[in-house]
Parts: structure tokens; C-alpha cells; sequence
């Protein structure tokens, strides 16, 4: 996690956003909707150590607790702004829980498991069906 990497001027922006048309979430986030997302994305693409012009939108959703439920993205590379007080990101594979602040940012690259672990919470199916 790189704690405080966004504002809480940033958060406060993507918040008001959000809140000014009550669209539904999942929602993305382009650079002209606000200057914040464009700072946002710049920060971003810098911790991340990844291209800006390779990164998707920003996407606001509301994290789910329901294993399986939650989309934290696709791609080579995911990140989540914590935009609530306090919140904690879960990998269930894992067994690893992170804590976060408002404005801390969580980046971790993806993968792909080649076999499946008993009871995981995903139906056991490895990526591509078959395992080795």
C-alpha cells in the first residue's frame, strides 16, 4: 500500500463527483470529468511504475464482501484508492488482509492460478478449466 498517495482534496472531489448525478456504480472515471482524476491517475501510473497512456479509467464501485463478488479489475496491474475513512481489502487466496485510509492506495499486479485450491470460495476451477 502507499499510504496517502491520493489527497484528501482528491477524495473529497471523486466523492462530490459521485454524489452530483447519483449515477449508479460501477461507474468510470475519465480526466474531464475532473482535474482530480487526472491527478489521481498520474499518481497512479507513477507508484505503479506502469505507462499513464496503459492505464484503463478509473472506476468507481462499492467493494463487496461476498467472496467472488467484487471486481477489482483486469489487466497486468490493479489499484484501489480507499475513498471511505477506513476500509480493508481482503485476498482470499491469499490469507492476507490490508488495512487502509482514507487516501491510501493499494497496487498489486495480477495473476493467474494453474490449479485450483479446495474450498476457495470460487468453485475450485482453475483459470482455463483444466490445472496442471
Amino acid at each position: 500500500a502507499v499510504p496517502g498517495l491520493v489527497s484528501g482534496e482528491d477524495v473529497d472531489a471523486i466523492l462530490a463527483l459521485l454524489g452530483a448525478d447519483d449515477a449508479p456504480l460501477p461507474r468510470l472515471l475519465r480526466p474531464e470529468d475532473s482535474p482530480a482524476v487526472a491527478r489521481i491517475e498520474a499518481r497512479v501510473a507513477a507508484a505503479s511504475r506502469f505507462p499513464l497512456e496503459h492505464l484503463a479509467p478509473l472506476v468507481a464501485a462499492e467493494c463487496e464482501e461476498e467472496l467472488g463478488a467484487c471486481n477489482r479489475g483486469v489487466g497486468q496491474r490493479v489499484g484501489l484508492v480507499c475513498l471511505s475513512d477506513r476500509d480493508v481489502v481482503f485476498f482470499p487466496h491469499l490469507g492476507l488482509r490490508c488495512a487502509l485510509a482514507r487516501g491510501d492506495v493499494l497496487l498489486w499486479p495480477n495473476a493467474v492460478r494453474s490449479e485450483a485450491a479446495a474450498g476457495d470460495g470460487y468453485g475450485g476451477s482453475p483459470a482455463g478449466g483444466r490445472g496442471r
